[in-house]
């Protein structure tokens, strides 16, 4: 399977992988929401959007998008009626990991987008800064 995380720079690893990464656009004061949010091949171009936003407000061309090839047997948590995915907290993230899932599936303001629980299912992430600027 094929997954993408927009906002990346050329340099970004799996090691740089924080799943409990703190969501300052979703966090509010008295709760955090956490998550590496990434899309499917069916909303790629989300994420390349993404990264052109990142770039813009940023006024530079360093963020581009990884793409993450992760084993088509994934355990898969998927959230009821695929409700929203934008605001997950710690606990939430904890309870998911604890049960043995690898990714969790909801929706999002952008449509369906997956959220990474166990990094050590990646098989491999490759960098692309070519796509960013679309129309």
């Amino acid at each position: 399977m094929l997954f993408y995380h927009g906002g990346a720079t050329n340099d970004f690893e799996a090691r740089d992988i924080d799943v409990y990464k703190r969501g300052d656009k979703q966090s509010k004061r008295t709760t955090d929401y956490v998550g590496f949010y990434m899309f499917g091949s069916e909303n790629a171009e989300k994420a390349y959007h993404y990264a052109d936003q990142m770039n813009t407000l940023n006024n530079t061309t360093r963020y581009g998008v990884v793409q993450i090839e992760m084993p088509d047997s994934l355990n898969m948590y998927k959230f009821d009626n695929f409700a929203s995915i934008d605001r997950i907290s710690k606990e939430q993230m904890r309870t998911m990991i604890s049960q043995g899932y690898d990714v969790a599936v909801g929706r999002s303001v952008d449509g369906i987008q997956y959220v990474l629980l166990n990094p050590n299912r990646i098989i491999s992430m490759s960098f692309d800064g070519e796509k960013t600027h679309l129309k």
